[in-house]
């Protein structure tokens, strides 16, 4: 069909779409069973630093993941190591600018983390197929549009 994809992203985010609807349509089950019609609220506690530390400890493995689908050291895969670095780096900066422009106040380490994760998952179908700016404006935009 013509779809070019380079690391893989494609099928995992298919596969992480599915589970998710499956896993979400059976907790919806679950609470239709037990007559309720709205689901329950719950507070999450996220410890910050241990978050900020596996975010940045996945970042350094997509170095791993996106390069090493090149399968040998060359001038690509360079491109492959910047264009992953900058496209995590620019949607970090972005979402922290724009939350920081809407909110008026420090937008703190979950939205600068989900930036860089957003990053990640954004530049890794394209990772071998575009530039490095085409990388930076693809971690500006993308972040804002999902």
């Amino acid at each position: 069909m013509g779809v070019r994809d380079f690391a893989g992203g494609l099928v995992v985010h298919a596969a992480a779409g599915a589970t998710g609807f499956a896993l979400v349509l059976k907790i919806w089950q679950e609470e239709r069973k037990k007559g309720l019609e709205r689901s329950p609220q719950s507070t999450i506690h996220i410890n910050p630093g241990m978050l900020t530390i596996s975010i940045l400890l996945l970042w350094v493995g997509w170095f791993g993941f996106n390069p090493g689908s090149e399968l040998a050291l060359t001038n690509e895969t360079t491109v492959v190591v910047l264009t992953t670095f900058i496209a995590a780096a620019m949607a970090f900066a972005s979402t922290m600018f724009f939350q920081y422009l809407f909110k008026r106040n420090n937008p703190g380490l979950l939205y600068a983390v989900n930036g860089i994760l957003m990053g990640l998952i954004i530049i890794t179908p394209l990772a071998g197929y575009v530039s490095p700016a085409s990388a930076a404006i693809l971690g500006t935009l993308g972040d804002h549009c999902s």
